[in-house]
């Protein structure tokens, strides 16, 4: 695969040889392990539901081949991102996936054409962005998207640029491979620069969801200082929620989730604020307050750990089967990006080409104080090559989200190649 990579943008040159100049291509490898753990808990009572759910402790080996490409012709320019990827413990499996393919042009002097599938940010804040209307979520353990584990969104995207100002219309939509494709949405955003102060409002429309708006801004204080917000507003909230919310406990005969609050009258409301500090040209500590209205509260969530603690009793009885369905169903409720209300988002990074680098985030839930903390540690092992240890750790009271979580922790270490 990797010789593939390699000599895929060579061919492309040699049988285009009138469009070769220009033509940008970049191709990287990287070879990692990664180990969960798990702990008994709430929702792991003596290991049954990492049993049922078949998860193990074993190394997960992953090969990845990244190849970029990209090239102006004519007034078209063109850019894709191809990853394939071997992955396996006992038994390997490959894949390939086009992350990003799109084609762009600039049309009647101050207007550009977009499309094809593009993670396209509107976003201003760091880890959470509820401006983000057309792009797909963050990973917390690399929001900047280093090691291209996020697809980009199926897009056409017209925007028309002024002097200090810009209006886009979008039309997107996001394709899975096994289910079917997400609702086809309209998305529009008018950006402004006022008085050294960059503002972007915003709206998403689809036939089966209320519209939701949207309102960001960033703007420097001082040579090293950013602020940064984001805010949106939906009527209804169209998330899934465990029926127990509304319920009584008992045991359920199929997967208990649903749109619960949907027809609400209420606004739902997401909200960011934040600061980075620059300190040199590549280090700098990012600190953010996010708080939704969307998730779980502290009493809902005191609910369902109290949900599982009924479902313990029925382990030991002839119902125990379905009782540990539903404590496997139950994990719906966990997210990686958090269940709940408000957040508390900290990230620091020291990176060193030469030597060593150090990067160090922490996703901290407001109400309960549980936390995740995601380390990583890169050293240069020669040119192009670098040793990575990246790792991921909840902790929290044993009824708190991050602390009732199955997971305990994960390990991730590997080799990264950049000629």
């Amino acid at each position: 695969m990797k010789l593939l990579a390699w000599a895929l943008p060579a061919i492309i040159a040699a049988s285009f040889p009138r469009y070769a100049h220009g033509f940008a291509w970049k191709a990287d490898g990287l070879y990692r392990a990664v180990r969960p753990c798990y702990r008994a808990g709430l929702f792991n009572p003596c290991n049954t539901t990492v049993n049922l759910t078949g998860l193990t402790e074993d190394v997960t080996h992953r090969v990845t081949q990244f190849l970029e490409m990209e090239q102006e012709i004519l007034t078209l320019h063109w850019h894709s991102d191809l990853t394939g990827e071997m992955r396996g413990a006992s038994k390997w499996h490959g894949k390939v996936h086009v992350k990003q393919l799109y084609f762009e042009r600039d049309f009647l002097a101050s207007c550009n054409l977009t499309a094809g599938r593009r993670i396209l940010r509107w976003g201003t804040g760091y880890a959470f962005n509820p401006t983000d209307f057309v792009a797909p979520e963050k990973d917390l353990a690399d929001p900047e998207n280093k090691d291209r584990e996020v697809d980009g969104n199926d897009m056409i995207k017209v925007e028309y640029f002024g002097e200090d100002w810009s209006i886009a219309a979008c039309l997107s939509t996001r394709f899975h491979a096994d289910i079917e494709p997400d609702q086809t949405g309209g998305a529009f955003r008018l950006n402004r620069r006022l008085h050294n102060v960059d503002v972007s409002a915003a709206i998403l429309s689809n036939e089966h969801e209320t519209p939701v708006w949207g309102f960001n801004f960033a703007t420097a204080a001082g040579k090293r200082t950013e602020i940064h917000g984001e805010a949106s507003f939906q009527k209804g909230d169209y998330g899934s929620y465990h029926k127990v919310l509304d319920n009584n406990y008992q045991l359920f005969y199929e997967r208990p989730f649903e749109q619960l609050r949907e027809d609400s009258d209420k606004c739902f409301a997401q909200y960011l604020v934040g600061v980075q500090y620059t300190l040199s040209r590549d280090n700098l500590c990012v600190l953010e307050y996010f708080h939704r209205d969307q998730g779980y509260s502290k009493a809902e969530w005191r609910r369902v750990t109290g949900y599982a603690g009924y479902l313990r009793g029925w382990l030991q009885t002839g119902q125990a089967s379905l009782a540990a369905i539903n404590l496997a169903w139950s994990l719906d409720v966990f997210s990686a990006r958090g269940a709940m209300h408000d957040y508390v988002v900290a990230y620091a990074r020291s990176p060193s080409e030469r030597t060593a680098g150090l990067e160090l985030a922490l996703l901290l839930n407001a109400a309960d104080m549980s936390r995740v903390w995601l380390p990583q540690v890169t050293i240069s092992a020669g040119k192009g090559v670098t040793l990575f240890v990246r790792g991921a750790i909840l902790s929290g009271a044993a009824d708190s989200e991050f602390g009732s979580a199955i997971q305990s922790r994960l390990v991730d270490a590997g080799i990264r190649f950049r000629p």
